[in-house]
Order: structure tokens, then sequence, then C-alpha cells
């Protein structure tokens, strides 16, 4: 609900980051939805190789 509020303008406004540097809260949301998708396909990958079923 949050970002639905949003304007264009405030997804340019910069935030500073300890490994990043300073980049857009544009840039950060899309680096956060990667990074929950990447460890999302991980856990996934390992059901699939462990073989679990019940989860």
């Amino acid at each position: 609900m949050l970002l639905n509020e949003l304007s264009i303008e405030d997804y340019k406004r910069t935030i500073q980051t300890e490994v990043l540097g300073i980049i857009t809260l544009e840039t950060a949301i899309q680096r956060f939805i990667w990074h929950n998708k990447h460890h999302a396909s991980q856990i996934e990958n390992l059901i699939r190789r462990e073989k679990w079923k019940d989860i």
C-alpha cells in the first residue's frame, strides 16, 4: 500500500547504503525484489534436490 502512494519523484529519491553507496529508492526496491526471488529460487532448488515432498 505504501509503494502505491508514492509519486514518480519519490522513487527518484536517494538513500545511502553501506554496500552500494547512494542509490535511488527505485533501485533499492528492484534489488530487494531480485534478492527475495533469488532466495526463493535457492529454497525451491533445495526442495527439489532433496526430494522433500511434504513441504
